[in-house]
């Protein structure tokens, strides 16, 4: 840190500029190293993508170009700025005395690191511009590679491609041109700073003699021996001067002086002292600068072996490069190779699945027609189910008409209990009235009997029989009531018993009941003896109505009216003596 201010004291001093201008120079490199790794990005990508760099990375490319050169410019300036600041200083050098040839040291060395840091990042720069060249190279042949594989890309961008890259190139040579042109500048200033380096351990190395013999002498002499010690030292400087004859004049010059200043010798004591300390802090600082100097050097040395290292990095690099290229084109022929099987896969693969599909489209379709020959069933069966539901509901109303009809069956059989009680009590009234009624009034019986019967046919008929038949029965009856009357007029009370009968017998009876074909040749019969004025159409359709009786009613008949037989064989004996 004493030797940085001291530097900074001493450049103040002589006026010269500070490190402003290295450190803008170092945060320049900085940005064109943070470009050049984003364009090794970008380049790294297109790489791996191997696709055609657009016109905009491309214009790109050449505005980083441009920039390099305008660099290179302003390097180039900073230079010439520094040579002149390297021949003022040497001027300098020529006029003044240690102190000034300590500070020059100083940023003589100071310049040569400088110069040194910016040797590395130059060749930094050169391998990573080298660098870049090499991907430019290798993007293009990829891209060129590409599109004669697409055949798509035209001519005049090809002619574009191409005049860019010769520009790049001619840039490159022209930037490795500059590098070597530095190279042998800074080897001069090198060497320069070796003789000058070389010059202050001859001063060193006679300074302390000097000062002792300036010592003695003073002790012994006074001033004429410091006169003389400071011509010696004016007679060292002038030997660093390149003109001999300009220091002889010096030390005229000095001589007159210090016959003029040996009353100033005390004040020239003082500031002999004061440059003895001054000296000695620049003894110190050259012995820091040199301390630091063998760092750099050392610095130097592992850069250089990093260099190396770097180098043959690179070549392995390289050759990896190269085997990988290889292996990518073997790898891109296996790809393609499977790419092949495999397209020839898919395509079997394809043409199985259209089958299949086909296949499934059929059974698919089969499958429709069973869905719709189902719907069509399951709609049958619904319609079966409600027509089944139908006819049992049919079924229970049957059901519960027959079981009304046995109902009124059974009513039906106690009714005609009841007119069984009825005609047993007829039967025992009839069998008292033929103990009591005589032989002629047999016939008036008969035919009160006869009317009754018929009476009883009409009920049985009218319970048992259509409208039709009962309405024809009705109108035979009136008929036979109308003509039979007169004679009769009797017998009116028990013809209005036996209409009572048939009238309670019509409202109780409600159903029909089997024919009993035997009544009618009885009943017949007897009707044509008793009364032959009758017709006989009337007597069948009267008997055709007991026709529709059950076997149970002419058995009742034949028990409640067995005087049918006996007026039967009494009409027949009649009708035989007649």
């Amino acid at each position: 840190m004493t030797s940085k201010g001291a530097k900074e004291t001493i450049v103040t001093k002589l006026g010269f500029k500070s490190s402003s201008s290295a450190s803008k120079t170092e945060a320049e490199l900085e940005k064109v190293r943070k470009e050049n790794a984003h364009l090794r990005k970008k380049i790294d990508e297109l790489a791996k993508r191997h696709v055609k760099p657009p016109e905009s990375d491309k214009s790109k490319l050449l505005e980083r170009i441009l920039s390099l050169e305008t660099l290179r410019e302003r390097n180039n300036q900073q230079l010439l700025v520094k040579e002149q600041e390297l021949e003022t200083l040497r001027q300098q050098l020529s006029a003044r005395g240690g102190e000034v040839v300590a500070s020059l040291q100083a940023q003589l060395e100071q310049r040569r690191r400088e110069a040194e840091q910016r040797d590395v990042l130059f060749r930094n720069l050169s391998q990573e511009t080298e660098n870049l060249k090499n991907q430019l190279a290798t993007v293009s042949a990829r891209c060129q590679s590409s599109e004669t594989q697409n055949g798509q890309v035209s001519p005049a961008d090809l002619a574009l491609v191409q005049d860019q890259l010769k520009d790049a190139l001619e840039k490159n040579q022209q930037w490795l041109v500059y590098d070597q042109q530095r190279e042998t500048y800074v080897q001069s200033v090198l060497a320069r700073t070796m003789e000058l380096e070389q010059q202050l351990a001859q001063a060193k190395q006679e300074q302390p003699k000097q000062e002792a013999s300036s010592e003695d002498a003073a002790n012994s002499e006074g001033p004429e021996k410091e006169s003389q010690l400071k011509s010696h030292y004016d007679q060292l400087i002038s030997g660093l001067q390149k003109d001999l004859e300009n220091q002889k004049d010096q030390v005229s010059r000095t001589q007159q002086e210090l016959s003029v200043q040996r009353e100033q010798t005390m004040k020239a004591q003082v500031a002999l002292q004061s440059q003895r300390e001054q000296v000695t802090r620049v003894q110190e600082e050259m012995s820091a600068l040199q301390r630091k100097y063998e760092g750099k050097c050392s610095e130097l040395s592992s850069f250089l072996m990093k260099y190396d290292v770097k180098s043959k990095e690179l070549e392995e690099a390289k050759m990896q490069l190269q085997a990988e290229r290889l292996s990518n084109r073997h790898a891109v022929n296996e790809e393609r190779h499977v790419s092949s099987e495999r397209a020839d896969r898919m395509r079997a693969e394809l043409e199985n699945m259209e089958i299949r599909l086909e296949e499934e489209r059929k059974r698919s379709a089969e499958l429709l027609l069973q869905v719709n020959m189902l719907q069509k069933s399951l709609l049958s069966q619904n319609e079966e189910q409600r027509r089944i539901a139908a006819l049992e509901q049919q079924i229970q109303l049957s059901a519960k008409d027959f079981e009304n009809e046995k109902i009124d069956r059974q009513s039906m059989q106690h009714q005609l209990h009841k007119v069984l009680k009825e005609l047993r009590k007829a039967r025992d009234q009839i069998s008292k009235l033929e103990s009591a009624v005589s032989v002629l009034r047999c016939r008036n019986h008969i035919y009160i009997y006869f009317l009754f019967f018929e009476s009883l046919a009409l009920v049985c008929q009218c319970l048992f029989t259509p409208k039709l038949l009962l309405n024809e029965y009705k109108c035979m009856f009136l008929y036979f009531r109308s003509s039979q009357m007169h004679a009769f007029q009797s017998q009116a009370h028990t013809t209005g018993l036996t209409l009572s009968v048939l009238l309670l017998m019509t409202l109780l009876a409600p159903h029909p009941l089997p024919k009993s074909p035997t009544c009618w040749m009885r009943v017949s019969w007897s009707a044509q003896s008793v009364a032959p004025h009758i017709p006989p159409v009337a007597t069948e359709s009267c008997w055709l109505t007991l026709t529709t009786a059950s076997p149970k009613l002419a058995q009742i008949l034949d028990q409640c009216f067995p005087i049918w037989v006996s007026g039967a064989a009494f009409t027949q004996e009649g009708s035989n003596n007649a």
